[in-house]
């Protein structure tokens, strides 16, 4: 499957998930982002949150 991605991001927002199919240059090419609390649902520190957009372009 070939994901297409925009030219520029909407926002800007950096990435360094080298193996992520939406990032490009280091930054997310994402058409929109959603970003999860891991575990009990409330995250305490930025440890605690994980990009849920995420798409491992190894496996496509």
């Amino acid at each position: 499957m070939l994901v297409e991605h925009s030219n520029t991001p909407k926002m800007p927002v950096k990435c360094s998930v080298e193996n992520c199919s939406y990032n490009q240059k280091r930054m997310c090419h994402a058409d929109e982002i959603e970003v999860s609390a891991m575990g009990d649902g409330k995250a305490r520190t930025c440890d605690g949150t994980c990009c849920a957009t995420f798409e491992n372009k190894m496996e496509m």
